[in-house]
């Protein structure tokens, strides 16, 4: 269970550079607390990302790129435990 959680915390540091992974890491994510074999011969399965290193994604700017962001802040209205739910 302990080199499950290993695995995948893995991923998850990888998709900061790697936002094609996300899905997958996420999806393996969920199973953490139980991982069965299937999960694990998958999260191992993974490591195709090693032979693609040199691979990226590149954005180019448009003629007219404007970058818009928003957060909300509202911690889902909770006053009592102050969590947020995403």
């Amino acid at each position: 269970e302990n080199e499950y959680r290993q695995m995948v915390g893995s991923l998850l540091y990888l998709t900061a550079t790697r936002p094609d992974i996300m899905f997958a890491a996420s999806l393996l994510a969920r199973f953490m607390h139980c991982p069965t074999k299937k999960h694990y011969g998958t999260a191992k399965r993974a490591g195709y990302i090693q032979g693609t290193i040199d691979f990226g994604i590149e954005y180019q700017k448009g003629k007219a790129a404007i970058l818009i962001g928003y957060c909300d802040s509202d911690w889902s209205g909770s006053q009592d435990d102050m969590r947020s739910t995403s």
